[in-house]
């Protein structure tokens, strides 16, 4: 009976979500991500105009783990499936009605994502040890940054050769080191 009503909350749990992110706009909704983001590394100048000052103190510079913290990897799958939802690209929903410059709006989201996480999880059988590099895996990759040496010298040494580096600037205009130095001039400080 019990696993019946695990199964049954989890499908509510996956339509409301899906409902809800059939209901953003796309590009309000990815700004306001990208603002959480920015509160969550202490850059309140930026996200508060965004987000209309309507996030609560403890969440500027909330880190793990503060219940105030929303994971990166949240906001990224969040991001995903807004935009892999079918239904807005086909205009059932004309009117977004989630209000993307509203913090409450987003948390509530990265809420119902982690029960719906946690469910899965828990349909899924899989004993916790075995789970684990899934866990590893979406949690690592933002700990350590993107930005580092070997990442750098692989795009430059893929991008920067002579068929792509042609292909570049015949589509862009730009070479690779002109988009890498405005990489740099645009990246966090």
């Amino acid at each position: 009976m019990l696993k019946d009503q695990q199964t049954q909350e989890l499908c509510t749990l996956r339509l409301r979500l899906e409902h809800d992110l059939q209901s953003v706009d796309d590009e309000r909704f990815q700004i306001a991500i990208y603002a959480i983001d920015a509160l969550q590394n202490s850059l309140e100048a930026i996200a508060g105009p965004i987000l209309n000052y309507s996030y609560p103190r403890e969440a500027i510079g909330a880190k793990i783990p503060s219940p105030s913290a929303i994971y990166p990897w949240e906001l990224e799958t969040l991001a995903n499936e807004a935009l892999a939802q079918p239904y807005r690209r086909f205009g059932f929903f004309p009117n977004p009605s989630l209000n993307c410059s509203n913090y409450a709006s987003v948390a509530n989201l990265v809420n119902i994502l982690r029960e719906v996480e946690n469910l899965e999880y828990v349909e899924s059988g899989i004993p916790v040890l075995k789970e684990m590099y899934r866990i590893a895996g979406r949690q690592f990759e933002w700990q350590t940054g993107f930005f580092n040496k070997t990442a750098l010298y692989r795009s430059g040494y893929i991008f920067g050769g002579s068929e792509c580096s042609r292909a570049l600037i015949d589509k862009t205009g730009f070479e690779f080191n002109d988009l890498s130095y405005c990489g740099f001039c645009i990246s966090r400080p």
